[in-house]
């Protein structure tokens, strides 16, 4: 299928042309899918963007990128009820930050307009998920920002519930109609975090999934202390306190969960008195506490030789879910004896993948590279092979192969880190700039036109991506819910390994 062509069958798909402030008064609402090139004046930052913590390295890429070559990439946009503006709809806060700041930097009209897809308005919690699932997509979001964001959905969900109380395995079923699949564990910590650690501050930002599974331990220790002394009705308020105490007086630019560990405990003991302490050698919760400091130790010299880097959160993106909407159990899993190794995870990872591209016409998708995540990566297919006569109603090129062909492309593309690659411009690390010449990846990561062509005519924007996902790993009779189901359990088990240290075979 030639993509002139194709982009031709789009525009008839479009609808009405792009609205400006040249509407001679025409308020017809926009339909669907809608491509609209709107003025930056006209559209307004989601008010509740989940992410707040910004890399600066990142964000000057992506500010010298846009101002090179604009905003390539459509961002989605609806409107709410009653206002005149539109509000983004699914990320895009900090592309519409920058196009702001070099409108007013350079006076450029380039960075007066954004391109922009339309989509209706539901509620603002199907926008909040929106936000979130975006941002969860692109890896944008630490554990503090998604913390914070998880809980401000939770009472949203609980306002809207009769009993006002929603316990964590009926909000991981809430989370997962909407599209995020996370386990009832993982909302905990998220939960404990954002309700219980607030005193931290700055300090929030560095929390991550280990660190904050070791301070939940310490605050249930201590509150049942304080409950067998009964004291658990001022409890919250000390724990407040005490974190604020450690904030004032603590001055490292990293946090060091261990000194921060310790102060809490030596705090209580001053407060609580060490008889209260003595008192509960019997009940083990004096064990219960050492043992949680010795295994914070081990955290915290763990963390130091993997130079901070944080890799807990990751994931957050595709858990394996089952049909209620829970993450898989262990029995679910690989056995452990058969993965002992990377390279025996890697083969049978390799082999999952190629089954489901092989189901969908993208067989020769599938390239082995070392330095991507999972140790392979998808190409781009070859668009110009592709059959015009067999099109149907397809409205992208890949979608001629199969109907779903695009969200599985999309998928892997995400579960491989090419998404991340493709927007990291300026590193000269960048395993895309390792690939052969002709290598479309490394043309359209080169090339923001063909990049934009591929997208726009090639694969399209999948925006439903995360809704097909969770079919697939959610609907047992699903032709590809044995490899959905295999790939992520895989992928878990190949990270797991990787964190463990384990080495592959020669």
């Amino acid at each position: 299928m030639n993509l002139d062509q194709n982009k031709a069958t789009l525009s008839l798909h479009i609808g009405t042309p792009a609205q400006t402030n040249m509407s001679f008064g025409q308020e017809d609402t926009p339909s669907r899918g809608m491509l609209m090139s709107l003025p930056i004046s006209e559209i307004d930052f989601f008010d509740k963007n989940p992410r707040r913590l910004h890399d600066v390295s990142s964000y000057a890429a992506i500010k010298e990128s846009i101002r090179s070559s604009s905003i390539q990439q459509p961002v989605h946009v609806t409107q709410r009820p009653g206002e005149s503006k539109y509000v983004l709809a699914q990320g895009g806060n900090t592309r519409l930050k920058i196009l702001c700041e070099l409108l007013e930097e350079t006076g450029d009209n380039r960075f007066r307009m954004m391109p922009c897809i339309y989509i209706p308005y539901s509620d603002e919690t199907t926008l909040q998920v929106a936000h979130l699932v975006e941002n969860e997509l692109r890896a944008e979001m630490c554990f503090w920002d998604k913390a914070c964001k998880y809980a401000e959905i939770r009472d949203i969900f609980q306002d809207e519930s009769d009993s006002g109380k929603l316990s964590l395995r009926e909000l991981e079923v809430m989370f997962s109609d909407k599209g995020l699949t996370v386990s009832h564990k993982t909302l905990g910590l998220f939960f404990f975090a954002s309700d219980n650690l607030q005193e931290l501050q700055e300090y929030a930002f560095k929390l991550s999934h280990a660190k904050v599974e070791e301070i939940k331990k310490l605050h249930s220790t201590l509150f049942s202390i304080s409950k067998s002394i009964q004291l658990d009705d001022s409890f919250q308020y000390l724990w407040s306190d005490v974190l604020e105490q450690w904030h004032n007086q603590y001055s490292a630019t990293e946090l060091d969960v261990h000194e921060l560990y310790q102060f809490v405990l030596d705090r209580f003991k001053f407060e609580y008195g060490s008889e209260a302490f003595s008192e509960t050698e019997n009940s083990s919760d004096k064990d219960k506490i050492e043992t949680a400091v010795k295994q914070d130790v081990n955290l915290h010299q763990k963390e130091v030789s993997e130079n901070n880097t944080e890799s807990e959160d990751s994931d957050m993106e595709f858990v394996p879910a089952k049909v209620n909407g829970t993450k898989a159990d262990a029995e679910d899993e690989p056995k452990e004896a058969e993965l002992i190794t990377l390279e025996q995870t890697s083969k049978k990872l390799f082999s999952a993948v190629r089954k489901l591209l092989a189901k969908v016409s993208l067989s020769d998708c599938f390239k082995i590279h070392k330095d991507f995540p999972y140790g392979w990566y998808v190409e781009y297919p070859a668009f110009e092979h592709i059959s015009a006569s067999s099109a149907g109603n397809a409205i992208y090129a890949i979608d001629v192969l199969h109907e779903e062909a695009g969200n599985v492309f999309t998928f892997l593309w995400k579960l491989s880190g090419i998404d991340t690659f493709m927007f990291d411009v300026g590193d000269s690390s960048n395993p895309l700039l390792t690939l052969k010449s002709d290598s479309k990846l490394r043309i359209a990561y080169e090339d923001p036109d063909k990049y934009d062509e591929y997208t726009n005519c090639g694969i399209g924007n999948k925006e439903n991506i995360i809704a097909s996902l969770l079919n697939w790993q959610t609907n047992t009779s699903h032709e590809f819910h044995a490899n959905i189901v295999e790939i992520l359990s895989l992928s878990t088990q190949y990270n797991n390994l990787r964190k463990t240290g384990a080495k592959s075979e020669e």
